[in-house]
């Protein structure tokens, strides 16, 4: 008996010793799978010098008579020129817009961590503010999977209009583990959803496989009072806007017509 205690301690150690590997040297890679750049430096894009002196690309699509302003912060597999036509959509619907690529996405500088990753999107936000002029009751956080992180912890630093959650995780290793194992959990969405400064709309797809629809719900039902979940029956995780269609923009707008400041 004691033999066979031994060997599942054993076993154990070993397989917890194999996820702490992974977590530390697989995850990261797997995180940040840039795409090949799909989009030049002019026109639209341009750069951003950070507190660092990298370079941040970034695109600003401004609206004369829009009173409320997008940051879109975009996936894990794409780049500013893959996601300019969500960019025109929400200038087509009276939003002001802009996005950003993460260290060494599109032709960012650096390389991306979760830290890193929040240090960018500060620089973004700072920039919307001061140099653009934009007020934090004017800012809607949009976080797209990846970038729910980013929209999370900006969300949780400062005020805003709102913050649009699509597909986001609770977290990282709990797209894996389901529960906590670690002593450490990159991008903890579950542990800021109700720290916001800002209401709360989450969507996402009930047939999403990468961050599955559970993951949606437990955020909404951790989240402040008046937390929306948005659901996208039979939706993927890159076809929601697809599959809402005409109704996305009903609930968006709804949902700010409900939070106004």
């Amino acid at each position: 008996m004691i033999n066979i205690l031994k060997t599942l301690l054993i076993a154990g150690g070993l397989a917890y010793l194999g996820l702490l590997a992974s977590a530390i040297w697989i995850t990261p890679r797997a995180l940040y799978p840039a795409p090949d750049i799909s989009y030049e430096m002019g026109g639209p894009y341009e750069f951003l010098i950070g507190e660092n002196g990298q370079r941040i690309a970034m695109t600003y699509a401004p609206l004369e008579s829009a009173s409320e302003l997008v940051i879109f912060h975009h996936g894990n597999g794409e780049d500013l020129g893959t996601i300019q036509w969500r960019l025109e959509d929400f200038q087509s619907r009276g939003y002001a817009a802009l996005s950003y690529d993460y260290p060494s996405y599109g032709h960012s500088d650096g390389t991306p961590n979760e830290a890193v990753l929040y240090q960018t999107a500060e620089t973004i936000l700072q920039h919307a503010t001061k140099d653009l002029g934009w007020k934090p009751s004017q800012i809607i956080h949009y976080g797209y999977s990846l970038g729910s992180g980013p929209a999370f912890e900006l969300g949780r630093r400062h005020p805003s209009r709102a913050i649009v959650i699509e597909g986001a995780f609770k977290s990282v290793f709990r797209l894996y583990t389901i529960v906590r194992l670690l002593p450490w959990e990159p991008f903890n969405n579950i542990a800021k959803v109700d720290q916001l400064q800002a209401p709360l709309l989450l969507i996402h797809g009930t047939e999403d496989p990468t961050t599955p629809f559970s993951h949606g719900k437990a955020l909404a039902e951790a989240g402040s009072e008046g937390t929306r979940l948005v659901v996208a029956e039979g939706a993927h995780h890159t076809n929601v806007w697809e599959v809402l269609g005409d109704r996305f923009w009903d609930e968006f707008e709804d949902f700010l017509s409900a939070n106004q400041p």
